[in-house]
C-alpha cells in the first residue's frame, strides 16, 4: 500500500461530502429553535458544502437547497453542536 496523500478527518469531510443535510420536524420547530439553527450554521458559512433543508410535516415534506452563501464549512464543532440540539438522527452528511 502506498500513502499518496494524508489529510485530517476535517479535511476529507469538507473535500469529499457531497452536501448536508438537516431534518426539522414541523412539531418541534419554533420560533426560537430556528434561530438557534440559524446562529449555529451562519458561523460556519464560506465553505464548500451545500447545505439542504428537510422539513417534515405530518402532511407534507419537502427539502429546500440552500443558496451558495450557506455552503458550509464542515468543522467538528459544527456537526456536534447540530446533533446535540437537532439529535443524530436529524443531521445527515451525503458523500455520494
Amino acid at each position: 500500500m502506498n500513502i499518496t496523500e494524508l489529510m485530517t478527518l476535517v479535511e476529507a469531510r469538507n473535500r469529499f461530502a457531497k452536501r448536508l443535510t438537516v431534518n426539522l420536524l414541523a412539531n418541534v420547530c419554533s420560533v426560537s429553535l430556528v434561530s438557534k439553527l440559524q446562529d449555529i450554521l451562519y458561523r460556519y458559512r464560506g465553505g464548500t458544502c451545500p447545505l439542504h433543508l428537510k422539513v417534515q410535516h405530518p402532511d407534507v415534506a419537502l427539502e429546500l437547497q440552500t443558496g451558495v452563501n450557506w455552503s458550509l464549512r464542515l468543522e467538528d464543532e459544527l456537526m456536534s453542536e447540530l446533533k446535540h440540539m437537532l439529535g443524530d438522527e436529524n443531521v445527515h452528511l451525503a458523500f455520494s
